[in-house]
């Protein structure tokens, strides 16, 4: 077995589904997942760029490719492929989008540079009527790209902790609880390997504009016109 192999194809987003598992320090699979990063990355190359208009992806919200390539039923570890192609993304209607994870995340770039803000969020004051409020809610993953969002009303405010810009070739993490957003630019292309651990038991917690009511949103597919624009530019990148 190559070491991509112990990556089982799973469905959209399985290795999230699975919650329970202890919330552990990340420097050990900061520094395992690293090396599995760096010893699978060229033949994810090979292997799913070389056939990304093939594969079953989704945009995420913040307007990037997600393509899930598998998941170890030893470790509970996920694979994921992140692409932000040059001059096209595909925005949810929600927005602004900052996040934080209930797994912790170790990514490798593979083309581009990886941009993005660490974030501190606060309570903010009680506006619980007004629809635009800048308010956090509970994401809940589900089958077939859907997710759920559930508030209690309250507000929040986000403070700015860090910017980071991370180079090809170079690493990044996210422990568990870290709120962040990704800032690429839309005209620069970017695409990261990224390896999660098992999900923990607590909710990802999404930063969005809006009121008090629950909804669900559906991760739109990514087209086979739009992954092969994707895989062309990236083969461009990686030449």
């Amino acid at each position: 077995m190559n070491k991509l192999e112990q990556f089982v194809p799973k469905s959209h987003d399985v290795g999230h589904f699975a919650r329970g598992v202890v919330d552990q320090d990340p420097t050990m699979f900061f520094e395992q997942g690293g090396r599995t990063l760096r010893s699978v990355h060229q033949e994810v190359i090979e292997r799913d760029v070389a056939k990304l208009e093939e594969m079953e992806g989704r945009w995420h919200p913040l307007g990037f490719m997600v393509y899930h390539l598998g998941v170890n039923p030893t470790s509970g570890e996920s694979l994921r492929l992140h692409i932000w192609p040059s001059g096209e993304r595909a925005l949810g209607d929600r927005q602004p989008n900052m996040h934080n994870h209930g797994w912790h995340l170790i990514s490798l770039v593979l083309a581009g540079r990886y941009e993005d803000q660490l974030l501190k969020v606060v309570p903010g004051q009680d506006v619980s009527g007004d629809q635009y409020a800048l308010r956090p809610y509970n994401l809940t993953y589900h089958r077939n790209g859907l997710d759920s969002f559930d508030t209690d009303g309250s507000t929040c405010e986000v403070l700015i902790d860090k910017s980071r810009r991370i180079d090809a070739g170079k690493l990044h993490t996210i422990p568990a609880g870290v709120f962040h957003l990704p800032t690429i630019p839309s005209e620069h292309l970017t695409a990261t390997l990224v390896l999660d651990s098992p999900a923990f038991d607590f909710e990802t917690t999404v930063i969005l504009m809006g009121g008090r009511e629950s909804f669900v949103a559906e991760r739109r597919e990514i087209k086979p016109d739009e992954a092969l624009r994707a895989k062309e530019q990236l083969i461009a990148e990686l030449l």
